[in-house]
């Protein structure tokens, strides 16, 4: 699993308890290379709506899609689509993007994890 530095840094602002757990895993973040940073622009100049000032609009998202893209990796998020992309979510990036995106119970299920 990886994600981007941003997530790390997002996830700093919000929560004490996820950011320490976190910390002891910080293999799985990386830094962002020129190609993603590029991507991260294109992503925002298309669906600048993706980040905002409310609340729950979070900055990491293009950076998450930006990665995902430049790596080519399969995108994973608890985020549902709410079928606009007035202020899209990032499934709905995603799909706008031919890109797939796939919620953490189906990971689970595709890479047969047993947890318990």
């Amino acid at each position: 699993m990886l994600a981007p530095v941003e997530v790390f840094r997002e996830v700093e602002k919000r929560s004490d308890e996820l950011h320490t757990w976190l910390k002891e895993r910080k293999f799985m973040f990386r830094e962002l290379n020129d190609e993603i940073q590029i991507e991260v622009s294109q992503v925002l100049a298309r669906f600048p709506r993706l980040v905002g000032e409310k609340k729950l609009r979070t900055s990491a998202d293009p950076f998450v899609i930006a990665m995902a893209r430049v790596e080519g990796l399969q995108l994973v998020t608890e985020e549902k689509p709410n079928g606009t992309l007035v202020r899209p979510n990032i499934p709905d990036v995603c799909a706008e993007m031919n890109m797939s995106s796939i919620g953490l119970l189906q990971l689970i299920q595709t890479e047969k994890w047993v947890v318990g």
